[in-house]
């Protein structure tokens, strides 16, 4: 994909507090829309990760509100207007009515969000993970011999155990129960 929008990002999530829309875009990067209607202090998030901060980059653009990103020698805050890089080493606090486009590496996004899903795990939260948008090809003679190129939505860690070649993710999922 070489552009994106909130509104025609595939993937989204929810959970109290905070909407995003993401989207796989072209040379490895994902493009996330993010929206917080509360107050969010995300260092607890990323325990278990290097020195339990976020060990992924990102550029975005602050569409509104504030946010405040934490490193161990410093931080740094951003408001409405602002760009901003967040090298890794980071936890971010964001406030109510934030609303923020960050451009992230897509492995190192999906590396640091499958840490974020386990950590909110034992509040009820089954997934955070920005389901992945992957690029197949269905089987030529599975639509009437025309070959079919599709993206299905499939989460990172149904993804990693998927063959990277495999022919159809929904069928992957009905075989694994993914």
């Amino acid at each position: 994909m070489r552009n994106a929008s909130r509104d025609t990002a595939p993937a989204r999530m929810a959970v109290d507090g905070y909407q995003g829309a993401f989207a796989a875009l072209a040379d490895g990067y994902t493009v996330g829309f993010e929206e917080f209607s509360a107050d969010v202090d995300a260092a607890p998030l990323f325990r278990g990760l290097p020195d339990d901060r976020c060990q992924c980059p990102h550029w975005g653009y602050v569409i509104s509100g504030r946010l405040i990103l934490r490193y161990a020698d410093r931080e740094e805050r951003y408001e409405a207007g602002d760009a901003y890089y967040a090298p890794p080493g980071h936890t971010p606090v964001v406030f109510t009515g934030t609303r923020v486009v960050e451009f992230s590496p897509t492995d190192a996004l999906a590396a640091t969000q499958a840490v974020l899903a386990e950590n909110l795990h034992p509040a009820g939260v089954e997934s955070l993970v920005p389901p992945r948008v992957r690029q197949h090809t269905r089987r030529p003679g599975s639509s009437g011999g025309i070959r079919l190129t599709c993206a299905r939505v499939m989460t990172p860690s149904c993804a990693s155990s998927a063959p990277a070649n495999f022919w159809c993710t929904s069928v992957w999922r009905r075989l694994t129960g993914c």
